[in-house]
């Protein structure tokens, strides 16, 4: 059963014209998901499969585990910028496979998905429109940052 969005939820799904959006981290973080679960479901009606890559990082489990570390080192390990929308859990990197093929770089699938991620809230931001061109990121913004 397909039930209705909160209130907080905004526009995604819906035509709310108040352009009310989450208030908290963690409304945004259950907004990412849910949107995520619409981004595969897209996917799938495609034919196309996605597979998680990188998705929510632990920094403080990460700095237990590397004391010693200096933050750029750290940076390095992790593979995301410290504090971004990956720790925060609100972006997800995702594998995306075409006739069980992986694709690592840029193809019109990945812009079908972009758009898509973009159709479903105004929050959700997408790599491939990065200057460093992320074509497998799907975030939400929070604090000005994606």
């Amino acid at each position: 059963m397909l039930m209705s969005a909160p209130a907080w939820w905004g526009d995604v799904g819906t035509t709310d014209p108040s352009g009310w959006r989450p208030r908290t981290l963690r409304h945004k973080q259950t907004l990412f998901l849910n949107c995520i679960a619409r981004l595969i479901n897209h996917a799938h009606c495609q034919g196309w499969e996605l597979t998680p890559s990188d998705f929510a990082v632990d920094e403080e489990r990460i700095r237990k585990v590397v004391r010693h570390c200096t933050q750029a080192e750290l940076q390095l390990i992790i593979g995301h910028r410290l504090g971004g929308c990956h720790s925060m859990k609100i972006a997800g990197d995702l594998n995306l496979f075409i006739k069980g093929r992986i694709k690592t770089t840029h193809c019109p699938e990945w812009d079908v998905l972009g758009k898509h991620w973009k159709s479903l809230h105004s929050l959700c931001r997408w790599g491939g429109d990065f200057a460093s061109k992320d074509y497998n990121h799907f975030s939400i913004t929070h604090g000005g940052r994606s």
